[in-house]
């Protein structure tokens, strides 16, 4: 049984309570800042690299909030004070066997872009909705927050296809 840890400051943990040990450390500063994949359209999930995706200054990035967005546990969504959404492949199959492999590559992270502006709201609330037909994978995220400051409307859905999700985790 595995068991989530996420500190204001940036830092989750995956804890394994059976084996009683840490099973994946990731944070913010984990990041490497080129050629990282942001979602510009809520319509297209595909991969786009962008070498200005994520801020040039490394700094912690406080957590405000976060949801699962797979049934097994494998991805995570994560929101933040600043606006920022990123989506974490959090796959433990080869940090599990090789503690050494729990650096984050460039396929772990995906930034969902609700806004160009510089100045955006916190993400105050994720929720992931599944859809239960055919067994798909797929689902609606709900977010509450990280428009850009002033807009009227801060309730976003976005639709995450099973494809999308499949392609994530293989990648």
């Amino acid at each position: 049984m595995m068991v989530l840890i996420a500190y204001e400051i940036g830092l989750i943990i995956l804890w394994d309570v059976m084996e009683d040990r840490v099973v994946l450390v990731r944070g913010y500063k984990d990041l490497q800042l080129k050629d990282k994949s942001v979602v510009d359209s809520l319509n297209d999930l595909s991969h786009e690299h962008a070498t200005d995706s994520l801020d040039h200054d490394v700094e912690e990035k406080e957590i405000s909030s976060l949801c699962w967005v797979s049934p097994d546990g494998s991805i995570l969504a994560v929101g933040y004070v600043d606006g920022d959404i990123l989506l974490w492949n959090l796959s433990t199959e080869v940090s599990v066997k090789d503690p050494q492999a729990q650096k984050s590559d460039n396929n772990d992270i995906v930034k969902l872009q609700l806004s160009s502006s510089s100045r955006r709201l916190p993400v105050i609330v994720l929720h992931w909705f599944a859809n239960r037909a055919h067994n798909d994978r797929g689902g609606q995220l709900f977010i509450y927050g990280g428009d850009e400051i002033g807009s009227e409307e801060v309730l976003t859905v976005c639709f995450i296809p099973e494809s999308a999700i499949i392609k994530f985790l293989s990648l």
